[in-house]
Parts: structure tokens; C-alpha cells; sequence
């Protein structure tokens, strides 16, 4: 069957536009840059030939330590040295500071000779003696003694015993002079005196007693 609807017509084309006329500006372009433009965006742009901004790169001496002067250095080494002179003068010696003595009332029980010795019964009594010299002769021998009391109160007396001998030989007087029998002395006090003792011409023991004859010491004779 055939299209009963009539043909539609197709609309005219459309004359040529004559080209638009651009004038004497038709021929102009864009000049291209004489200049690098900025390769980042948002930096400042600076025209030709105007002072350049300091630069803002970090530098990298600003972080580095400060540096120590030589005269500190010098003077540190120094001091070090005179430490380790004063710790070898000091410590390393052999000789040491000797402390002070300690005064004490009296006379100093260690300041003087002899055999030291504390009374029998009273330990708060103490001293020293000694056989000074002796000098022997045909009918014995007399002895040159010293008793010290360095504290409380000592009493003394003697006896000897020839070598072998059991039986105890005591002072005979008609010696030297001055003659120490038996006595009593205090705290810085010293007996000093002669015995004689009719002893044979060989060693012997020469003992120091109470007043009352006990024993306290002995020290021996030379011959």
C-alpha cells in the first residue's frame, strides 16, 4: 500500500555566510615570553631585571653543633693534668700524713721506756720499769731501776733469783745511793734508784712486787 500522507518538502538550504571581516588586527598573535615563567603554581612572579627575594632554603650549618673554642679546650686539659699530678702527689706516695698526737693529762705511757705493766687486782693502776744499768763486784751486784706510774697508784718491791735457784734474794742496803727499798707512786710519778743484790756473777731474774711481795713483772740481770 502506498503512503496516503503527501510528501513534506525539505527546507531550502542556507546561503552563504559571507566571511566576518576582523579589521587590521586579523594578522596579530600572542608574543611569545622573553622571560622563564613561574614553574610552580602560586609563586610570585618577578619581572625582568628586578631584585631577586633572598633565598628561604634552609642552611644546613645552622643545625650543625656549636663548635668549641681552642682556648677552652686547652684549658680543660690543663686542668685534667694538674687532677691527676695532685692525685698521684696525694695518694699514690708511699709516705702518709702522720695525725696529730692526742694530748692527754699526765705523763704518755707509750712516750716512755721499759716493760709495761698493770697492778695485780687493779687494772685501772698502771705503768712501766726498767733495768737501767748494772754493775757487778765480788759480793753481787747493784742495779740501776726506774718505775714509771703511768695511772692510779703503783706500788713496788723487788726480788731476784740467781740461775737455778729456787730461793728469792732481796735487796740488801749499803748501796748506791739514792736507794729504792719499796714504795708507792702516782699517776706521772717515777722511782728512780739503786738496789743491791748479793748474787753470784751469772744471769739472773730481777722481779718487780707489790708492796706486799706478789709478783708483777720480771726482767732479766746481764751478767
Amino acid at each position: 500500500m502506498s503512503d496516503p500522507r503527501p510528501p513534506f518538502s525539505q527546507p531550502p538550504s542556507d546561503p552563504a555566510q559571507p566571511p566576518v571581516p576582523l579589521g587590521p588586527y586579523a594578522s596579530w598573535q600572542p608574543p611569545s615570553p622573553q622571560y622563564p615563567l613561574p614553574s610552580q603554581p602560586g609563586a610570585p612572579w618577578t619581572p625582568p631585571g628586578a631584585p631577586q627575594p633572598p633565598s628561604t632554603r634552609a642552611d644546613i650549618n645552622a643545625y650543625a653543633a656549636p663548635r668549641v673554642k681552642t682556648s677552652v679546650i686547652v684549658a680543660v686539659a690543663v686542668g685534667l693534668i694538674l687532677v691527676a699530678v695532685l692525685f698521684a702527689g696525694v695518694f699514690l706516695r708511699g709516705d702518709k700524713p702522720t695525725p696529730a698526737p692526742t694530748p692527754t693529762s699526765g705523763t704518755s705511757t707509750s712516750a716512755l721506756p721499759g716493760m709495761p705493766f698493770t697492778m695485780p687486782g687493779d687494772t685501772t693502776s698502771t705503768g712501766r720499769w726498767e733495768v737501767v744499768d748494772r754493775e757487778w763486784t765480788d759480793q753481787g751486784v747493784s742495779v740501776h731501776i726506774r718505775v714509771y706510774a703511768s695511772s692510779g697508784t703503783v706500788t713496788y718491791g723487788f726480788q731476784a733469783y740467781a740461775k737455778g735457784a729456787s730461793d728469792a734474794i732481796r735487796p740488801t742496803r749499803g748501796g748506791r745511793q739514792p736507794e729504792l727499798t719499796t714504795g708507792s707512786i702516782t699517776n706521772g710519778q717515777v722511782a728512780d734508784g739503786y738496789i743491791f743484790l748479793a748474787l753470784p756473777h751469772a744471769e739472773s731474774t730481777l722481779f718487780l712486787t707489790t708492796r706486799g711481795g706478789r709478783a708483777i713483772s720480771a726482767l732479766p740481770i746481764t751478767a
